[in-house]
């Protein structure tokens, strides 16, 4: 006789160690459908097939697989195209937006809607790193050839891509240079002896300090947090945030106008140079 479906009172000893049986057995069944169906798609994708969803930005679905669509085929050429002679996304951008390129109009089954706008940073940088608009197709960190047909050649993504590659390089020096101490030689102990910058390494993290001169001091303060505690009492001042907009400074420009930082035991004097 079979059960197929049973009522457990788990109010008894017998009917929760029933069910604390079984609920492993419907965690195992979960767990290996799940890995079936991954690896289905991994499968998939390296025969090349695309796994459905909403087709991408230049691709229309057809029972075949994915088929280019032609007037967003156009657009796609042109947009890596101007990213090679504009060099940067924030131009491309701009470019986008002169041109009047807007993104596909997505419609779910419940009749929402969901696209149709202007094309932002993150779809532009989306879009130029896509392996699909060369014919392949993306499974994690590698990639196949795919069953549809290229959008653009390999020439113009290999430009593209190393493009990308070279800003991305500029961006992180740009990052590893804000990073830089902005009280370098504005800050004092008690003594009035000066805080040098320094560093310290742990792995792949770099930890700023502000280091005394004085031997005798010993002080070592965190950059970080010292710099948030000025940054927040300088940008209070009125006066301060009105020198920033009539000098068109950033927020970074704060710091340009501390003159010096003097630490104390129970408090700190901040002295500003307000043009």
């Amino acid at each position: 006789m079979v059960s197929v479906t049973q009522q457990f009172n788990t109010s008894t000893s017998m009917g929760r160690l029933t069910l604390n049986v079984l609920l492993p057995f419907a965690q195992f069944e979960r767990e290996v459908t799940a890995e079936r169906i991954r690896d289905k798609i991994a499968a998939s994708k390296k025969k090349g097939m695309w796994m459905g969803g909403f087709p991408p930005y230049g691709y229309e679905k057809t029972d075949a697989g994915l088929k280019i669509k032609a007037d967003e085929a156009e657009i796609i050429r042109d947009l890596f195209g101007a990213y090679v002679r504009l060099g940067c996304v924030r131009k491309l951008l701009t470019y986008a937006e002169e041109k009047d390129y807007r993104t596909r109009v997505l419609v779910f089954k419940s009749g929402r809607t969901r696209g149709g706008g202007a094309f932002n940073r993150g779809g532009l940088y989306h879009l130029l790193s896509n392996p699909l608009y060369i014919g392949k197709i993306k499974h994690h960190d590698q990639t196949f050839d795919g069953l549809h047909h290229a959008l653009i050649d390999e020439g113009l993504w290999d430009q593209v891509q190393t493009t990308l590659s070279k800003n991305r390089i500029k961006r992180k020096r740009r990052t590893n240079g804000a990073s830089r101490s902005l009280l370098a030689g504005k800050l004092f102990d008690t003594n009035g002896s000066k805080l040098t910058s320094s560093h310290a390494c742990k792995g792949a993290t770099r930890y700023r300090y502000y280091v005394s001169i004085d031997p005798n001091s010993g002080r070592r303060l965190p950059a970080k947090e010292i710099e948030n505690v000025v940054e927040r009492a300088v940008s209070s001042d009125p006066d301060v945030r009105t020198a920033l907009v009539q000098n068109a400074l950033s927020e970074d420009g704060v710091f340009d106008l501390v003159e010096s930082v003097s630490i104390h035991e129970d408090h700190i004097d901040i002295q500003l140079k307000i043009p």
